[in-house]
């Protein structure tokens, strides 16, 4: 034991190291299985190595049959501040996938309360069970004397453990998504519109939208889109950006104009300046008829153009000669059908 700790401890190795290390030096009965013993039980190696990590098996939701009788809420990280507002209080129905997003001006206990009474309860009832996490809002006495006065029982999730309260944790990062998409740094302004499209964005697992199965068929401000195009056709690309983004901050920028097209990257126009872009880092822009500002943008070297528009000044000025030679000349077909051309002097 004495010598396996002298090797052992200079950076601690795995088992296989050990053995080798020690094993080449010296010799006694059972060498290898007292090493692969030692190596196993170091207190140093099993708090400080990382190994395969013990995964639950994926448990199944209790099914629901009720509007608005099991929801989940939650609290989203610091936003930017924006009229007073930092924080968001998230609400979504197990049954209907109903979503509210209540902005806050703080998260103490008080102001959870107040708004998830005043913006969920008030509209939808009372549920019997409210999921949350173990924030200290939702462990406070305030909100379990709510949850008796009101008849709901809350449910907390295990610590460090989001895949409890999946249903809510998963929507953070569409919502997040909707709103850098308006890039607007009021986003409490463009919270509406972003909730009144997820609301009314179709399902695929119920081949519904949200509002109707809460309210029925919602009508929507209509866009016309050009037909969609990929990458190796599109006029415009959105970059990646690849550095340490801001909160909120958009992950692409653009979109810019497509110059050159590669196999391996393209060649866009950023600030007046033809830069060379991996294709790694772009996804085609999906742009309105109406936003393409053609005359502004330098001609794509793939895109199909006119007979006339590949003639240069010089082939037009010999086209425009040849066009009045042919005036003065006259025409003729030999024998063997060759096509000859003599001066109008020679005519007779």
């Amino acid at each position: 034991m004495h010598i396996f700790q002298k090797f052992h401890s200079l950076a601690h190795p795995g088992v296989k190291s050990t053995v080798k290390q020690i094993a080449s030096r010296f010799i006694w009965l059972n060498i290898r299985k007292d090493i692969t013993q030692w190596a196993k039980s170091c207190i140093h190696c099993q708090k400080n190595k990382i190994n395969r990590h013990t995964r639950a098996q994926i448990a199944t939701y209790k099914e629901v049959d009720d509007r608005f009788s099991v929801i989940h809420i939650d609290i989203i990280d610091p936003f930017p501040t924006s009229e007073g507002k930092t924080y968001c209080l998230t609400c979504i129905d197990r049954f209907t996938c109903w979503i509210e997003v209540i902005p806050l001006a703080n998260v103490t206990a008080e102001t959870v309360a107040r708004e998830f009474y005043d913006h969920w309860i008030s509209r939808f009832g009372m549920p019997y069970r409210v999921i949350t996490d173990q924030g200290s809002q939702f462990r406070s006495e305030l909100f379990k004397n709510i949850g008796v006065i009101c008849g709901f029982k809350v449910c907390t999730t295990k610590a460090y453990h989001p895949q409890c309260n999946g249903k809510i944790e998963r929507i953070h990062r569409t919502l997040k998504a909707a709103i850098r998409a308006h890039n607007s740094i009021k986003w409490t302004q463009t919270l509406s519109t972003v909730l009144l499209g997820l609301r009314s964005a179709l399902r695929g697992d119920t081949n519904y939208t949200i509002a109707q199965m809460v309210y029925g068929p919602i009508r929507l401000p209509g866009e016309f889109f050009e037909k969609p195009k990929d990458l190796h056709t599109c006029t415009h690309v959105f970059i990646r950006i690849d550095r340490v983004r801001k909160s909120l901050e958009p992950p692409y920028d653009g979109p810019f104009p497509v110059v050159k097209r590669h196999d391996k990257y393209f060649t866009v126009t950023i600030k007046g300046k033809d830069i060379t872009i991996s294709i790694d880092r772009l996804k085609p822009a999906y742009l309105l008829l109406t936003e393409i500002d053609v005359p502004h943008h330098k001609k794509l070297d793939t895109a199909p153009t006119l007979p006339n528009e590949n003639l240069t000044a010089h082939q037009e000025t010999e086209k425009q000669q040849s066009d009045l030679l042919d005036k003065n000349v006259q025409k003729k077909n030999t024998r063997s059908g060759r096509r000859v051309r003599f001066p109008a002097r020679y005519k007779d």
